[in-house]
């Protein structure tokens, strides 16, 4: 089992993040987590939505399994290292975004 955490930074972050975590795969490999931490954007449901529409579009993506919860994806992806290899990867995503004023409240 490989798992990557990364804080959200849009689009182009998460596709990296991925290609990243593919990397570390080997042949051995089958099952992945891709673990994103939301702190700055507010809008929460964007950055879920941008998820499951980006990691579909990665070089390597083969299909989508439906989880059934909010928050929790599936995605099967090709293996880099053997293209007849399948890595299930499951991605969750966290919100950990604070609205300013609360934050500074805190204090």
């Amino acid at each position: 089992f490989v798992g990557e955490c990364k804080l959200w930074g849009g689009e182009k972050v998460l596709l990296e993040a991925l290609t990243q975590l593919l990397g570390y795969t080997t042949w051995r490999d089958c099952k992945a987590a891709l673990i994103m931490f939301n702190k700055d954007v507010a809008g929460f449901s964007g950055v879920q939505s941008t998820i499951d529409s980006v990691l579909r579009t990665h070089p390597k993506f083969l299909r989508a399994v439906e989880t059934g919860r909010v928050g929790e994806w599936r995605f099967v992806f090709q293996s880099q290292e053997d293209a007849s290899r399948e890595v299930t990867v499951h991605v969750f995503a966290f919100n950990l975004y604070v609205v300013p004023e609360r934050a500074a409240k805190k204090r």
